[in-house]
């Protein structure tokens, strides 16, 4: 793995430069070799032209790496584009509850509208925890959908059940202060 090589930044560059050859001789392996550049670019931090790498990949299987499309869609704030996208990953392609839990996201960020994005991504949330019981961020995201919606009774319960089975995780110290607050609690 790159992140284990002392010149991580160094190899990556020579890995970047080794794909991209093997694009202008014609070798993207169905996309393979467009989905590795596309993570290259992610890891250090380039969105954009993760986007480009992911949407090439994308366009010579659509199954495989919508996901990766979509996340780097979502980076770049383009919410609208990374939905249709996401909702193929959840229903389709990879009905996981890490995509269940990328399409809620995508919901709450396009914000409330006439399309009900709210609502769906409460159900979004739900699906991810009832997947993967186990899937923490799920849990505590599921309980900031409550609590921003004004259910506090169900944002205390999920976040007490979230807190109660993931008592190491980094957003229990966050919930605890906010819960603690007595202005933030009515």
């Amino acid at each position: 793995s790159l992140r284990k090589v002392k010149d991580a930044a160094k190899l990556s560059q020579q890995a970047l430069h080794a794909f991209k050859k093997s694009i202008e001789l014609g070798l993207d392996n169905k996309g393979w070799v467009s989905d590795r550049i596309g993570h290259l670019y992610q890891e250090k931090g380039n969105w954009f032209e993760a986007e480009k790498a992911y949407r090439k990949a994308y366009s010579l299987d659509p199954a495989q790496f919508g996901y990766c499309l979509a996340i780097s869609l979502m980076r770049l704030e383009r919410y609208s584009d990374a939905l249709p996208l996401l909702l193929a990953v959840a229903e389709k392609h990879q009905p996981d509850a890490m995509s269940w839990h990328q399409l809620a996201i995508c919901y709450v960020r396009m914000g409330s509208d006439e399309m009900g994005n709210i609502e769906k991504a409460g159900a979004a949330y739900k699906k991810a925890t009832e997947i993967d019981p186990d899937y923490a961020e799920a849990w505590f995201d599921l309980g900031g959908y409550y609590w921003n919606q004004g259910d506090h009774i169900n944002a205390y319960s999920t976040w007490e059940m979230a807190m109660h089975r993931f008592p190491k995780h980094q957003d229990c110290e966050r919930v605890k202060k906010l819960l603690a607050d007595p202005i933030q609690r009515r």
